[in-house]
């Protein structure tokens, strides 16, 4: 398997993705100093990278990038001062809280992971999920 870069590896399935109807959006997590001092967050500790929109059928996925090497982050709690979180279990918390109520989240490191995903009925699966809890008319 070649070495790819996370941005690459966006590149492609983002590529891939939108050629076949579906919608990206790109997520954001960080913070902003207003000029007044105070700060304002954004976005949600551990969100994935992309939410990913089809509409007919309409379906909606969280996509987490990964380089193929890094598709299983790291836990690095223990070596922070002061201990605090890490961006790994911030996404793993954010993954399992999200699939508890009913979402489909994907973590992808390239577009066979995607491929596998989307021929295992990923796709399939976030379609019913939707249009069991009647986001879907």
């Amino acid at each position: 398997m070649e070495k790819h870069s996370e941005a690459e590896v966006t590149k492609q399935v983002t590529d891939y993705m939108e050629a076949r109807g579906w919608r990206l959006i790109r997520m954001n997590r960080g913070f902003f100093q207003r000029p007044d001092g105070s700060a304002l967050s954004f976005g949600e500790p551990g969100m994935p990278d992309y939410l990913a929109l089809h509409y007919r059928p309409a379906a909606n996925v969280w996509i987490e990038m990964k380089r193929p090497a890094g598709a299983k982050p790291r836990c690095i709690c223990l070596s922070k001062k002061p201990r605090q979180r890490c961006t790994a279990c911030d996404q793993a918390r954010w993954q399992l809280e999200e699939r508890a109520r009913g979402g489909t989240v994907w973590i992808i490191d390239g577009l066979e992971r995607l491929e596998r995903y989307l021929e295992a009925g990923g796709y399939q699966e976030a379609v019913q999920r939707q249009q069991e809890m009647k986001f879907v008319s």
